[in-house]
């Protein structure tokens, strides 16, 4: 999103001046996860650990793919597999609207829609994650 360029201008420069983990605490909680997750210390522990584990440079790297990647919609509908397109329904990042477009694009695309969770729904609710998975899973063939 274009409010979101200068969001990583500053953070990037943050991160070069050795911020990486205020920058992902600042960013985390707000953005990444769902509201009743916020107080979820051991999840938000976690999700510092996994950031400074992979690093600055790869923080730097993403930051920098996000920033300036063109939008390829238009390119969804190229998309002749089955798909599932899946996210939090309280994703702050990419909300909802933006799967639905997505999921709008490719044909016969699926939408599901993680309750509990934003951005991180494999940690946020696991349990929705692999249900949505399975039921998905055992209606589409795989080729």
């Amino acid at each position: 999103a274009p409010e979101r360029f200068e969001i990583r201008n500053i953070q990037m420069e943050k991160v070069r001046a050795g911020q990486l983990r205020e920058v992902i605490i600042e960013e985390m909680k707000p953005n990444y996860v769902a509201e009743q997750n916020r107080s979820n210390q051991d999840l938000l522990d976690l999700l510092v650990e996994m950031a400074m584990d992979v690093g600055a440079e790869a923080f730097m790297n993403q930051s920098l793919a996000l920033r300036d990647r063109e939008k390829l919609c238009g390119r969804l509908f190229d998309i002749s597999c089955p798909t599932l397109v899946m996210c939090g329904e309280e994703d702050r990042l990419c909300p909802l609207a933006f799967h639905e477009e997505i999921a709008s694009f490719v044909p016969d695309a699926e939408l599901e829609i993680i309750k509990h969770a934003g951005h991180i729904t494999t940690l946020e609710n696991p349990e929705a994650v692999n249900a949505a998975l399975e039921k998905w899973l055992k209606r589409k063939p795989m080729n």
